[in-house]
C-alpha cells in the first residue's frame, strides 16, 4: 500500500549481470512488470518511452522494466526491434519466480512508483495516470530532444 516499504528485487538484467532494486535507493524508479506475450504491456510502451523522454533521459527518474518471459533471447529481441532504452530485468518463466507475487502483481502490465526513500509512491499506473503521476511527484517533463 502506499507509503509502505517496497520489497528489494535481486535479480539478472538482459545481459546477465546482477541487479538489486535496492542498489537504486535515493531515486525515484518506475517499476514495470511486463511481458513481450502480454499485448496490453506492449500497448503500454509509448508511455514508458514518454517517461523515458521526459524524465529518465534528464537523470530524474530510472525506469526498471521486469520481464517474466521465458527466455532471455525473447526480451533481447523484442527491446532491439522497439528501442527500449530503460533498464531490462529478466525473472525468466513466471511460474517459476514469486518476486511478482512479493510486489502485488495480480496482472500485467503491473506498473508502480517508488518514492527515493524506497516506499510506494503510486500503483495501478497506467497510460495518461503515468504521466500525471509523474508530473506530480516530479515535476515538468524535459522538453522533447530535436533529431539531428
Amino acid at each position: 500500500s502506499i507509503g509502505k516499504s517496497v520489497p528489494d528485487l535481486a535479480a539478472n538484467l538482459m545481459d546477465g549481470k546482477p541487479f538489486k532494486l535496492s542498489e537504486l535507493r535515493g531515486k525515484w524508479i518506475l517499476l514495470d512488470f511486463w511481458g513481450t506475450w502480454c499485448g496490453f504491456c506492449v500497448a503500454e510502451e509509448p508511455t514508458m518511452k514518454d517517461a523515458f523522454e521526459g524524465w529518465a533521459a534528464d537523470g530524474r527518474l530510472v525506469i526498471v522494466a521486469v520481464s517474466v518471459d521465458d527466455s532471455v533471447q525473447q526480451v533481447k529481441d523484442h527491446v532491439a526491434k522497439n528501442a527500449l532504452p530503460w533498464t531490462q530485468v529478466v525473472l525468466g518463466d513466471r511460474k517459476l519466480t514469486d518476486i511478482p507475487k512479493r510486489f502485488g502483481v495480480q496482472g500485467y502490465p503491473t506498473t508502480i512508483l517508488i518514492a527515493p526513500d524506497g516506499t510506494l509512491a503510486a500503483d495501478e499506473l497506467r497510460g495518461g495516470s503515468v504521466r500525471q503521476t509523474l508530473i506530480e511527484k516530479l515535476g515538468i517533463p524535459s522538453p522533447p530532444k530535436k533529431s539531428p
